[in-house]
C-alpha cells in the first residue's frame, strides 16, 4: 500500500497543528480506499441493471475527489466531506430499496460512517452519525420488511451478497489499517517532539551550568576569604541565588525524564538518620530566620542502615520541607520518620503553614500548578515541587498522599520500601584533613573559567594542583606523576574524557588505577553511560560546592570502583 502513502504526502494539506494533520491524512486515506470500490460497484450494479445502486455509487464517485481537493485548496475539513458521509448513509440504508427482494447486507458498511465521523471530526460528530445511521438503518429495514422497494431485480443475488460482504470487511479491515498507521505516525511526531525538548533542556542546562559553575564556585573561594561581615552577605545572597537556578534547572530536567519515563533509581547502602540530619542542617537555618522551629522525629528502634536511591528521598524531602516552611509564617515543620511493615518506611512532613483551598487540591500535583495566582506573588515557585516528588514516589514505588484544610496546615505522607542495607556513614570520612604532604590532584577542563575555578576550590580544600586543558595532555600528565585524583571534563576538543580515562585506564600498575571523577555540565544518560564505560569513579555535576569536591576527593582510593552520580 506504498502508493497510498504517497498519494496521501500529495493531496493532505500540511498544517502545524498534529492532531489536524492527521486528520486530514486520514480524509485522504479512507477516500483513497473508498473511491475505487465506488468505482467498481458503479460498473457492477450498471451491468446488473440495478440503476438506484449504480446512481448512488456515482455520487459517491463524484463528490469524493471534490472534498479532498477541497480539503486540499483550504486546508481545512470543508462541509463536503460530511456531504460524502451522507451520501454513503444513503447508498448503504435506503439503497436496498433499491431491488427487490432488498439487499441487506449494504449495511456493513454503515456501521464504518461513525467511525471514519468520530476520527475525521470529534467525538460529538461520531455520536450524532451513530444515532442518524441506526435511524436510517432501522428505517430502511423497516420499509423493506414491509414491500416497499422498487421492482428491479438482481440476477445474481448470491454473488452480490457475498461480494458485499467481502467488501465490507476489506474495508473496515483497510480502513483499521490506516487507523494504526496515523496513530503510529501521531505516536512517532509525538516522540520526536518529547526528544527534541528533552535535547533543549540538556543544551539550556549544559549552558547555564556551564558559566554558574564560574559564578558559584568563584563565590565559594570568595566566602573562604572573605572577613567583612556585609561582604560575606552579600556574595551569600549571591550563592543562594545561584543554586535556586541551579536546583530549578535540575527539577526541570527531572520532570522531563519522568515523563519520557528515562530517570532510573540508584541503589546504595545509605544511613537514615544521617540523610535526615542533612537535610535538617540544610533549612534549619532558613527555619529559624522565618521564626518558626523545624522538628526531626526519628522512630525509636527503627533500623537506620538502609538500601534505596537516597538521592532521590532527599529531593522529596527537600521538595516538601522547603514547601513547608515556604507556606509557614509561624509554629513548625514536622518530620516524623517511622517504621511501617516489612522493609517499609513511612515518612511525614506537617506544617501549620496556610493549608491548600479544597478546590486547588485535585490539580496541585500537576506540573507548573501552585495554589492561586496570589500565591505565586506571594511566595513565589515554579510549581515544580510537588509535581517531581509525587512522581519520584511513585517511582519508587509509594504514594504521596495529602492531607490539607485551608489556615489549618498541610501533611504530605508517604511510604516507600527500603530493604536493609550495611551500616555506613560518611560523617566521619567528612571530619578528615588532608595529610601534610598534601596529594596531587589533575585538574582537566578547556574551559579558562572551569579550570580556574576547579583549581581554587582544590588548593582551598589542601591539595596540590597540577591543570591541562585537554585529554590528551592528561594522559600525558597520568603517565609520569601518581595523582591523589583527576577532576576531568567530559567534552573538550582534541581528546574528551571518555577517551582520556579509557586510555588512562590502559596504563600499567598505579597509573592505570588513578580515580577519575567526572566534573561536567552535562546529565544526559548517554554520558552517563559513557562514564560508566570509560572506568570512572564519580560524576560530580557542575556547579560543584566545596562540600561535594571534598567529599568526593577524600573518597578516593586507588582503584577502578562502581560509579556514583552526585548532582
Amino acid at each position: 500500500m506504498a502508493w497510498v502513502g504517497r498519494l496521501t504526502d500529495r493531496l493532505a494539506p500540511r498544517v502545524e497543528d498534529p492532531e489536524l494533520q492527521s486528520r486530514f491524512r486520514f480524509g485522504v486515506q479512507a477516500w483513497l480506499i473508498a473511491w475505487p470500490m465506488a468505482v467498481v460497484w458503479t460498473g457492477v450494479s450498471a451491468a446488473l441493471g440495478l440503476w438506484v445502486a449504480a446512481a448512488l455509487n456515482f455520487v459517491m464517485v463524484v463528490v469524493g475527489p471534490i472534498a479532498v481537493l477541497g480539503m486540499k485548496r483550504t486546508a481545512r475539513l470543508t462541509p463536503w466531506f460530511q456531504l460524502t458521509l451522507g451520501a454513503a448513509l444513503l447508498l448503504y440504508g435506503p439503497g436496498m430499496l433499491g431491488q427487490t427482494p432488498a439487499d441487506e447486507t449494504g449495511l456493513f458498511f454503515a456501521v464504518i460512517i461513525p467511525l471514519v465521523a468520530g476520527f475525521m471530526f470529534g467525538g460529538r460528530s461520531a455520536a450524532w452519525w451513530t444515532v442518524l445511521t441506526a435511524t436510517v438503518s432501522i428505517t430502511s429495514l423497516t420499509l423493506a420488511y414491509k414491500g416497499y422497494t422498487l421492482p428491479a431485480s438482481d440476477p445474481t443475488p448470491l454473488f452480490s451478497k457475498a461480494l458485499n460482504i467481502v467488501s465490507a470487511l476489506s474495508m473496515a479491515a483497510l480502513f483499521a489499517a490506516r487507523f494504526h498507521e496515523v496513530r503510529r505516525e501521531g505516536l512517532e511526531r509525538a516522540q520526536a517532539a518529547n526528544h527534541a525538548k528533552s535535547l533543549f533542556l540538556a543544551s539550556i542546562s549544559h549552558e547555564i551550568r556551564t558559566p554558574m559553575n564560574g559564578v558559584l564556585g568563584m563565590t565559594e573561594v570568595m566566602l573562604q576569604e572573605a572577613r567583612d561581615p556585609v561582604a560575606r552577605e552579600q556574595l551569600e545572597v549571591i550563592q543562594r541565588s545561584g543554586k535556586l537556578l541551579v536546583s530549578l534547572i535540575n527539577d526541570l530536567l527531572d520532570v522531563t525524564k519522568l515523563e519520557a519515563q528515562r530517570l532510573k533509581l540508584e541503589e546504595h547502602d545509605f544511613d537514615l538518620q544521617e540523610l535526615l540530619s542533612d537535610v535538617g542542617l540544610l533549612f534549619s537555618p532558613l527555619a529559624k530566620d522565618k521564626g518558626i522551629s523545624l522538628e526531626l522525629m526519628l522512630e525509636a528502634g527503627l533500623a537506620t542502615a538502609r538500601r534505596g536511591d537516597s538521592l532521590r528521598l532527599r529531593q522529596v524531602l527537600v521538595n516538601l520541607i522547603s514547601n513547608g516552611i515556604k507556606f509557614t509564617e509561624r509554629g513548625a515543620v514536622r518530620v516524623s520518620v517511622k517504621r511501617g511493615e516489612g522493609d517499609q518506611v513511612s515518612f511525614e512532613v506537617a506544617d501549620t503553614g496556610i493549608g491548600i483551598p479544597s478546590h486547588v487540591q485535585s490539580r496541585l500535583f500537576s506540573v507548573f500548578e501552585q495554589g492561586d495566582a496570589s500565591t505565586t506573588r506571594r511566595f513565589g515557585g515554579t510549581g515544580l515541587g510537588l509535581a517531581l516528588a509525587r512522581q519520584l514516589v511513585s517511582l519508587m514505588g509509594g504514594t504521596l498522599n495529602m492531607d490539607s484544610k485551608e489556615g489549618a496546615g498541610s501533611t504530605f505522607s508517604f511510604t516507600i520500601g527500603l530493604g536493609a542495607g550495611t551500616p555506613v556513614s560518611t560523617r566521619a570520612a567528612r571530619m578528615l584533613t588532608p595529610s601534610t604532604t598534601a596529594p596531587r590532584v589533575l585538574v582537566v577542563d578547556d574551559n579558562a573559567i572551569n579550570l580556574k575555578v576547579a583549581t581554587s576550590l582544590v588548593r582551598k580544600a589542601g591539595y596540590e594542583v597540577d591543570s591541562v586543558s585537554n585529554g590528551a595532555l592528561a594522559v600525558q600528565a597520568a603517565m609520569t606523576t601518581r595523582y591523589h585524583a583527576v577532576l576531568m571534563d567530559c567534552h573538550m576538543p582534541e581528546m574528551d574524557g571518555f577517551e582520556a580515562t579509557a586510555r588512562i585506564r590502559k596504563l600499567p600498575g598505579p597509573f592505570g588505577e588513578v580515580p577519575v571523577i567526572a566534573l561536567t555540565a552535562s546529565t544526559s544518560e548517554e554520558d552517563l553511560a559513557a562514564c560508566r564505560r570509560s572506568g570512572m569513579q564519580e560524576v560530580l555535576s557542575k556547579p560543584v560546592s566545596m562540600e561535594v569536591l571534598v567529599r568526593a576527593l577524600k573518597a578516593c582510593r586507588a582503584s577502578t570502583p562502581k560509579l556514583s552520580i552526585v548532582s
